[in-house]
Formats: C-alpha cells, structure tokens, sequence
C-alpha cells in the first residue's frame, strides 16, 4: 500500500507538469513513457488514465511515436 501511495504521488506531479513532457523525446520522457507502459502492464486495475488526462493524452500520443511502437509493451 505504501509503494502504491507513492506511485499515485509521482502520477499527480506528472500530471501537474504533462506539458513540460511534450517536445523532442529526452532520456527523461522515454523513461516515463515506459514507466506508464509497465503500469498499464501490471496493473491495470489501478487505472492511472482516469484519474491523470493530461498525462493520459501525452502518453497516447508518444505511444503511436515509431520508436514506441518498436518496443511495445505486452498487452495486459
């Protein structure tokens, strides 16, 4: 429960700054857009789309980017 706490913490300062994620990929933004994947990937319940739409869009958009879907993660 703890590490759940701090993984919706993370989600809230991301969707705080979802704009400042746009732009040409960094190092920083592919490392998050992961991040999100490996969420979606294990654990899909939490749902972190609904509650962060901003983030949620930046992530949906990166997702359809060549180098993501080179590297797709698997489906849940």
């Amino acid at each position: 429960k703890g590490q759940t706490k701090k993984i919706e913490g993370v989600l809230a300062q991301l969707e705080a700054e979802a704009k400042s994620l746009k732009g040409k990929p960094t190092i920083g933004t592919i490392s998050v857009a992961c991040a999100l994947g490996y969420l979606h990937y294990r654990f899909a319940a939490m749902d972190w789309r609904a509650k962060h739409p901003k983030l949620a869009k930046w992530f949906n958009a990166t997702a359809k980017t060549p180098a993501m879907k080179a590297t797709p993660t698997p489906a849940a």
